[in-house]
């Protein structure tokens, strides 16, 4: 099947940590105890004390050697620091002290320094203007602050700020410029500002997470980020469209073309060994609703069949999907995307249907033989409260819908016993169940 490679990310954020809880830690503080950690390539674990009566910066086994004084009003903007910004939710940039205007006015050269292979005028162009696309780029901008996949987090800094009887925790694990986010006492803070608070604390010292608190090599961060999941494919997208410029001159005719790309497949549609040469195309078509798109796949050499194909079968895959309650649900969702596949000449290709067949519970695998003529394959992916949720599903043409797979906290306005099973469902859903509220 294929990876599920967005994660919802913004149910992490708390937005209700409140100025108040940080007064009496400002006022009251005694003391703070720092740790700054590091179990990497350079090894090393620091650990300070900063009294509230002398502001002197220690360590606990030279309590009387000063290495740096504190000024108070470092410490009071630190913790009042320890808030999201109001506007971070729409405007993700401000966790780090930018805006859209820093995005837009700094693109030339925020690409210009970074180490790519291959450049020319056209790339160079490309790779600007999506740069600049701010809109288009929050998300990922947002998954810089995501656990690092493939490498440990080995970095580890810790500020205790006691009073009398509370403790204020503020700690990161994250082995990324700026370490974001934060956890203040269980919350998640995405706030750049309480890394560079901490980081004019720490010593100077080579052997410190203080760089990174800083933000250093953050500019490299972003736009390796923004590369690797937006110019990438705009490059890839616009090479596609200069190989097959009359054919797509006549499919925008028809469809608007969203996106292209070329894959070596062995996907669920289209089969064969990894090296399989396809290209894949996703459409959107004016006369229907925004949130549909039609996605094809079809060898290099046989896009046109492909395509004429779906041209001619448009109107029946709609009038096929006007009762569905998904499709229903779909065109009435402002936060919905809905895409109907099609291969070769149908939409569940023979490929699809087995790697169904695969997903079936053992004693299911007969139920569904010889029922797939004409069947619609569906993908819904939908956002609330800015979660996803990711579905698929097969339309067979007697009405009949089946959930093949789910993944997300919710469907639709579906039950809960429905979807409590998160992965390869591969059941009836009676229409009754989409009346449930």
């Amino acid at each position: 099947m294929k990876h599920l490679t967005i994660i919802s990310f913004f149910t992490f954020i708390n937005f209700l940590y409140a100025n108040g809880q940080n007064t009496s830690f400002k006022s009251d503080w005694e003391q703070i105890l720092i740790s700054d950690v590091s179990l990497g390539e350079f090894t090393f674990k620091k650990d300070y004390i900063l009294l509230r009566n002398n502001l002197s910066l220690t360590t606990p086994e030279r309590p009387d050697s000063v290495i740096k004084e504190i000024r108070r009003s470092l410490i009071d903007s630190l913790i009042l620091s320890l808030k999201n910004h109001s506007h971070v939710i729409q405007n993700p940039l401000l966790m780090f002290n930018r805006d859209s205007l820093w995005l837009i006015n700094n693109a030339e050269k925020l690409w210009s320094e970074y180490d790519v292979e291959e450049r020319s005028e056209e790339i160079d162009s490309i790779a600007i203007q999506a740069i600049k696309n701010y809109s288009n780029n929050k998300r990922f901008i947002w998954g810089l602050t995501l656990p690092n996949q493939y490498h440990y987090n080995d970095v580890f800094v810790n500020i205790k700020i006691i009073t009398r009887t509370d403790t204020l925790s503020i700690s990161s694990i994250k082995n990324k410029p700026y370490m974001l986010p934060w956890e203040v006492n269980g919350k998640r803070i995405y706030n750049s500002n309480i890394s560079r608070f901490i980081a004019e604390i720490l010593p100077k010292s080579q052997y410190s997470n203080k760089s990174k608190l800083l933000g250093v090599g953050f500019n490299d961060f972003l736009i390796k980020a923004l590369y690797h999941t937006v110019i990438e494919k705009e490059i890839r997208f616009h090479n596609i469209k200069k190989t097959y410029k009359k054919e797509f001159r006549y499919i925008n005719n028809f469809f608007q073309v969203e996106k292209a790309q070329f894959g070596d497949m062995a996907s669920i549609e289209w089969g064969g060994w990894f090296g399989r040469p396809c290209i894949e195309l996703t459409m959107t078509d004016s006369s229907l609703s925004d949130q549909l798109q039609f996605s094809i796949i079809s060898g290099k050499h046989s896009l046109m069949s492909t395509f004429r194909s779906l041209k001619r079968n448009k109107d029946k895959l709609i009038n096929q999907l006007r009762n569905n309650p998904v499709y229903q649900y779909l065109i009435e969702c402002d936060e919905c995307l809905g895409e109907i596949h099609w291969v070769q000449d149908q939409s569940l290709s023979g490929e699809a249907k087995s790697a169904f067949f695969d997903d079936l519970k053992q004693n299911d695998k007969g139920k569904f033989k010889r029922q797939f003529s004409k069947a619609i394959f569906f993908e819904l992916t939908e956002r609330r409260n800015k979660e996803r949720s990711f579905s698929r599903w097969i339309f067979l043409k007697d009405g009949t819908i089946i959930l093949w797979e789910i993944e997300g906290g919710f469907l639709m306005d579906l039950p809960d016993y429905i979807i409590r099973d998160k992965g390869y469902i591969t059941e009836i859903i009676k229409r009754s169940d989409f009346a449930h509220k």
